[in-house]
């Protein structure tokens, strides 16, 4: 069986072993680094990716957080920092154990941006592995155009294939897909339009008086723990704002306008200084449409918790 995949990210990275098994061909179509996402498709070309047993964090003393930009080390190195780079030199020696220094399968695995710069995947054992069997084919490039026979390449070859596995990213709009609705009809939509998404803690937003989000934006903790961190965090946040409300007779609860622009600029002063908005070249869905980082915390996973510990009560109209 002939079968082809396109490559992206984190599903690329625990279904091609697999897919390696008992195929005839199997061909990945991975764009180069740098190349620029297709529409509206996130997550394309390379990332880093680590052996599942390699340490992403910074174990050396003082050496710092691997997402923070050390303006001085970053203008002489592709890294952004000393702990970033310790990172890096441990991504770039797994590359070259498993295909050989300056191959041609390890440049066409090698992203051109620091780490972190779009989301670290792990490799379990058998994706870089599984890229070096003969006969998987990595093609650097995207599909020109897909027909019934297989897929073409931008060179016009054609490549006959019985399958086609599409693991390409995916768009993020955050709550699109719902009609949320404020004061004086005010759509949230509209108020995040451009697809540039911000909120207070626990996803407050004002005129949207009761509007709490778990997930909410610039609240994902993307540099250490998973996504169940900060949903854990938030929904403790959430329950102190109901208990707030209840204490004060309140039945709404909604963030001030000064509050939210000062906690908003906050977090984008920030973000100035992290890697997410020091590596353009890397196309992540951490950022929007707009070219703002709207996924990430620029906070240390400590300071997220300490923050969200319980509402401070100036910051909202109870009513």
């Amino acid at each position: 069986m002939h079968e082809e995949a396109r490559a992206a990210g984190a599903v690329t990275t625990f279904i091609l072993g697999c897919l390696a098994i008992g195929l005839a061909v199997l061909v990945i179509f991975q764009p180069p680094p740098g190349a620029e996402p297709a529409g509206t498709v996130v997550e394309v070309a390379p990332t880093w990716a680590p052996p599942v047993d390699a340490p992403v964090a910074a174990a050396e003393p003082g050496a710092g957080i691997s997402q923070l930009v050390d303006p001085e080390w970053a203008a002489s190195h592709l890294s952004i920092s000393r702990a970033n780079d310790m990172l890096l030199q441990d991504c770039l020696a797994y590359i070259d154990r498993t295909f050989g220094a300056g191959s041609e399968l390890a440049t066409k695995v090698t992203p051109d941006f620091a780490p972190f710069g779009k989301r670290i995947i792990r490799d379990p054992g058998g994706y870089y592995p599984a890229l070096t069997r003969e006969h998987v084919e990595v093609v650097a490039a995207e599909p020109a155009r897909v027909t019934p026979a297989g897929i073409v390449t931008p060179d016009g070859d054609l490549i006959e294939l019985d399958a086609i596995v599409y693991a390409t990213g995916f768009h993020l709009d955050f709550l699109s897909t719902m009609e949320i609705r404020g004061r004086d009809g005010k759509l949230l939509t509209e108020e995040w339009a451009g697809n540039d998404p911000r909120a207070y803690r626990g996803g407050t937003v004002p005129g949207f008086p009761n509007l709490f989000i778990t997930s909410a934006p610039n609240a994902n903790p993307s540099h250490g723990a998973g996504n169940n961190f900060g949903i854990e965090v938030a929904v403790h946040y959430i329950v102190e704002c109901l208990q707030l409300m209840a204490l004060r007779g309140a039945t709404t609860m909604e963030v001030t306008a000064q509050a939210f622009d000062d906690y908003v600029d906050a977090i984008d002063e920030a973000m100035a200084r992290t890697v997410w908005c020091h590596t353009p070249n890397a196309h992540t869905y951490y950022r929007s449409g707009s070219g703002r980082v709207v996924v990430a915390t620029p906070y240390r996973l400590v300071d997220v918790w300490h923050q969200h510990r319980a509402p401070i009560e100036e910051h909202f109209h109870l009513r």
